[in-house]
């Protein structure tokens, strides 16, 4: 009974608490967009919020709209789409100092001391080339680049793990691995659908039979 009570004493809370904001933070986060290439219209949309910007671009996104896709075109690359979401800061522990449960409560309900990432890079994979030759050397580049990344990252992690931190430490290490995955089969699906603008003309046949038919493109 208790504990019905209390589940309804906070639902109530929260309905009156919409126009609230957190003791000591805002509910709002100044995030930086970049991407690769530059200068490319992306469009950012949560709940109830929507952008088109033009990279690189700064905007504020509120914590009610989390999470945030981010869907990024442009000429000769594929569709680029990211996801955000908002996590607990640091002003959350100062919330319970200060307001005890309330301060907790207010957050819950208004998302208030719950930020999105500072910045956030879009990297759109080309998928156009002159050769297949130049194809190639783009995307094994790319997958070693994110491959060095993800391992400077769990090296990090493992550098800065304490003994009684290990489990945190290990699900961060598989979420940056399991992250890995996805983005290397995102490359290798790319890869294969790259088209050659401009077949070379001294490929023989068996060479240009090597070259998939979605990755060709026929002269008018």
């Amino acid at each position: 009974m208790r504990k019905l009570i209390l589940v309804l004493v906070m639902v109530g809370m929260c309905w009156g608490m919409t126009g609230c904001a957190t003791i000591s933070s805002g509910s709002d986060t100044y995030t930086q967009f970049n991407s690769t290439p530059e200068k490319i219209e992306c469009t950012v949309e949560g709940q109830n919020y929507k952008q088109v910007i033009t990279t690189p671009a700064n905007l504020t996104l509120p914590a009610k709209a989390a999470p945030v896709t981010i869907t990024c075109n442009t000429q000769g690359y594929h569709q680029g789409v990211q996801t955000i979401d908002t996590k607990m800061d640091g002003s959350i522990f100062g919330n319970i100092l200060l307001g005890g449960g309330v301060g907790l409560i207010i957050d819950a309900c208004t998302k208030s001391g719950q930020k999105y990432p500072k910045s956030v890079m879009m990297e759109l994979d080309k998928k156009e080339f002159a050769t297949p030759e130049e194809r190639d050397k783009w995307y094994d580049d790319a997958k070693a680049a994110v491959k060095e990344k993800t391992n400077r990252e769990i090296q990090v992690i493992i550098a800065g793990c304490k003994e009684d931190d290990k489990m945190m430490c290990e699900r961060k290490v598989k979420k940056l691995n399991a992250a890995l995955d996805e983005r290397l089969a995102v490359l290798t699906n790319h890869h294969e659908q790259a088209a050659i603008l401009r077949p070379d003309p001294i490929l023989s046949a068996a060479q240009q039979a090597d070259i998939p038919s979605s990755a060709r493109v026929v002269k008018k």
